[in-house]
């Protein structure tokens, strides 16, 4: 999907995503991607899954690591979950220590030190049982992201295949949810698509409507890198539906409805969301300064600007894309992403070029 990944600034996972699943972020790593599923409240249902009876030590080392994990806190939750495998072997409680070395390997995959991993995921591997549910789930998906960080993306969609039918196998429909949402992000093109279509059908099977609205986004934004922006529309309305009025999932979905208008053709009803949900975001912004809030206000500008620029408004269109430069400076643009930061530059370039061969015409 265009973008990725979630956005430049580092925060909990479930602020970042709530009810997005797949929106154009800055950065540009499977890491977000972890957040992307984390961030519908998937995490809780994992955690919830049922395991036969540890120790208390056991048991809360592994939520603490789980919570950081969730959080998006890698470092923290791979010294956390070493921690937890130390305990589980030394009380000999296999199953445990299985997702706690399945675990680690994930997050040193998430955070680039996928070699560092390996004697992890063999060690879970080692001991897998697959009638423990959720040991046997984690070993499956740090296999997955361990493929996938040795360059084997055919090998990785193998296995999170096999993950999403073991968890759909066993009516476990948040995994099965991760696992196409994670697997989109290795896939391309109408496999991508695909798999966004599985993860929204794993959400309707869970009846869960902000998964539900999750999935559709999740699912356009794959049109979109198709370049099916009519569906792409289609999808971002049906998301919309599944957000509530003033709330910032809704900022968010108007934001990416918008957006998909623009590239469809529809400048008209685009303009219109985008003139009402600017206003909304700069008062998210006002009321208690965060820098996702300043983010999504720059959003908000950066796309107005691009429908001024269709409707052949270049001086509207700069004027909207200083303001979103300003937003995203708040959001520390200019050191988390930097890339970002010189497409605007350049796009706001290619305008008043544009602008001074009119005026010398």
């Amino acid at each position: 999907m265009a973008g990725g990944a979630p956005g430049f600034g580092c925060v909990g996972a479930k602020r970042i995503l709530q009810g997005m699943t797949a929106s154009r972020y800055f950065s540009k790593s499977i890491a977000g991607w972890v957040f992307v599923a984390l961030g519908l409240g998937l995490g809780g249902c994992i955690n919830s899954a049922a395991r036969g009876p540890k120790p208390a030590g056991v048991d809360e080392l592994l939520e603490r690591a789980d919570r950081a994990f969730e959080g998006g806190r890698f470092a923290e939750a791979s010294e956390l979950y070493k921690l937890t495998a130390a305990a589980a072997s030394t009380k000999g409680n296999v199953p445990v220590f299985v997702e706690a070395a399945a675990q680690v390997s994930s997050s040193l995959s998430l955070l680039g030190q996928a070699e560092q991993g390996r004697s992890w995921l063999a060690q879970a591997q080692g001991s897998d049982d697959v009638s423990e549910q959720k040991a046997h789930a984690r070993v499956l998906l740090a296999n997955a992201l361990h493929l996938r960080d040795m360059d084997q993306p055919a090998a990785s969609l193998f296995t999170f295949d096999e993950l999403y039918s073991f968890c759909t196998v066993t009516g476990w429909w948040a995994g099965a949810m991760q696992a196409a949402t994670l697997a989109s992000v290795v896939a391309e093109g109408s496999v991508r698509v695909d798999w966004c279509q599985r993860s929204l059908d794993a959400a309707r099977s869970a009846g869960e409507p902000t998964w539900v609205a999750a999935g559709w986004q999740g699912l356009g934004f794959a049109q979109e890198s198709v370049g099916d922006f009519t569906s792409a529309a289609a999808s971002m309305r049906e998301a919309r539906r599944g957000t509530s009025p003033g709330g910032r999932g809704r900022l968010r979905a108007d934001w990416a409805l918008a957006h998909m208008l623009r590239l469809s053709g529809e400048i008209a009803e685009a303009r219109r969301i985008l003139n009402a949900a600017t206003p909304v975001a700069r008062r998210f912004h006002s009321k208690g300064f965060t820098p996702r809030d300043a983010e999504w206000l720059g959003r908000c500008f950066e796309e107005l600007a691009e429908v001024h620029a269709a409707s052949g408004q270049k001086r509207n269109a700069l004027a909207a894309m200083k303001s979103a430069r300003r937003a995203y400076m708040l959001a520390e643009i200019q050191s988390l992403a930097p890339a970002k930061l010189r497409a605007l530059e350049a796009r706001v370039a290619q305008w008043k070029y544009e602008l001074d061969g009119k005026a010398k015409d």
